[in-house]
């Protein structure tokens, strides 16, 4: 499934509808267990966007010259599904290692794709987001803040 680079809902609020059956199942696992549920979040959704820095000119973390967090932060094995991808969302609290999207940047002369959604921190959680499409002109316009 594809999905056109202009939604009308924001990428969180779509990541948010994809994991509050997670969420809302561990938090179900949660009660169960008898863990006080005062300290415990609904984490679906959880995310803040990454800082202008990170991502715009002359950075090419959303191109090809990703922070690969996983990767760099984390000893991953080396058949890790987390391996290639890289993070497109952070945490709330600013730390970006704390929890994070991560995504399959692909790139040709005329488009950048986004696929292949996860959570570092659960890989048990499935995204049925499909591929984001953009023309990579575009793309790179926004990235440069000249749109």
């Amino acid at each position: 499934m594809e999905k056109s680079a202009s939604i009308d809902r924001s990428l969180i609020e779509l990541v948010r509808e994809v994991e509050l059956p997670f969420a809302q199942e561990e938090y179900n696992e949660w009660i169960t267990s008898g863990e006080d549920t005062r300290k415990v979040d609904l984490i679906a959704g959880d995310y803040s966007y990454l800082p202008p820095k990170m991502v715009m000119f002359p950075s090419k973390h959303l191109l090809d010259e990703p922070y690969r967090i996983a990767e760099e932060g984390f000893i991953l094995k080396p058949e890790d599904s987390c391996r290639g991808k890289t993070a497109i969302l952070g945490c709330t609290c600013g730390i970006l290692e704390c929890w994070f999207l991560l995504a399959r940047i692909s790139l040709t002369e005329t488009t950048v794709t986004w696929s292949d959604f996860q959570q570092f921190h659960r890989d048990w959680w499935t995204y049925n987001l499909g591929s984001f499409i953009f023309a990579r002109q575009d793309y790179e316009l926004q990235l440069r803040g000249t749109f």
